[in-house]
């Protein structure tokens, strides 16, 4: 992958290789090609996936507003359906463990938002009741 971005460097390469970073638990450079492969102009499928690599990491760092930022983008660029992964996207022992207030209520906000999105759908109540759930509400 290294030699692939020194030959051709494009969005999806650093894209790539900022998820086998994430992957093997190298949060810190997968943002780092996550942040290098936004740089480089990506379509907004591309973007899914660097928002949805970029929350997962920085999530693990503890860089809580940027986890909360990343899964908003992610979710305001898919269709309204699709969007209620975002609530799935860090798994639910992760947030149970997770006691800082501003991430909480960052994740509550997105999923009042996701619910009003969907027109309160079964699945996107069941979606915040499941997120509700894993913060022991």
């Amino acid at each position: 992958m290294n030699t692939a971005i020194k030959t051709s460097p494009t969005v999806w390469s650093y894209t790539y290789r900022g998820e086998l970073h994430a992957l093997s638990g190298r949060d810190d450079l997968a943002i780092a090609d996550l942040n290098e492969a936004q740089r480089r102009s990506p379509t907004s499928q591309e973007m899914t996936v660097i928002h949805y690599r970029r929350a997962q990491a920085s999530f693990r760092q503890q860089s809580y507003e940027q986890a909360i930022a990343d899964l908003t983008d992610w979710a305001q660029l898919v269709p309204a359906a699709e969007a209620l992964s975002v609530l799935t996207a860090i798994p639910q022992e992760s947030l149970s463990m997770c006691s800082d207030p501003t991430f909480r209520k960052g994740m509550r906000e997105l999923a009042d938002h996701l619910v009003e999105r969907n027109q309160q759908s079964a699945q996107s109540l069941k979606a915040r009741a499941d997120l509700l759930r894993s913060f022991g509400e």
